[in-house]
């Protein structure tokens, strides 16, 4: 069985997500660990899709009960098909808002005020978020 959770950031997919995998003892899968290159400046630099749906289509594939969790709207049509069951979660935005924030704060710290560049990566991650509530 593979459950998908998605929703907008600061929704609750990755706290459900987990919960859930540690209640059912099942393995889970954060769309961002596959998305993005591990660097010392999280967040940053994009990996190479074909490599990672091959990576996430291998573990999909694998026979264990796994809960997937984050977007992967633009992956590969084969991963969608992996999933049993999808869950999408809605939060009203200004509480979602207020969440991301905090965990950005807590992500980050006092950088937050004196790094130019993760003030930069903060600022166009809040405008990204609040984004994803407008209709367009």
């Amino acid at each position: 069985m593979i459950i998908h959770i998605l929703g907008a950031s600061g929704s609750g997919v990755t706290t459900l997500g987990n919960y859930i995998s540690k209640k059912l003892g099942w393995k889970y899968l954060d769309s961002d660990d596959f998305f993005w290159e591990k660097t010392d400046v999280p967040y940053t630099v994009k990996r190479d899709s074909k490599s990672r749906d091959a990576e996430i289509l291998k573990l999909l594939k694998s026979g264990e009960s796994i809960i997937f969790g984050g977007s992967c709207i633009s992956w590969s049509p084969e991963i969608h098909s992996c999933f049993d069951k999808i869950v999408f979660l809605f939060v009203p935005p200004e509480n979602r808002m207020l969440r991301v924030k905090k965990r950005e704060a807590e992500r980050y710290g006092d950088k937050l005020f004196t790094d130019p560049v993760i003030q930069k990566m903060h600022d166009d991650f809040i405008a990204f978020c609040k984004d994803y509530d407008e209709m367009k």
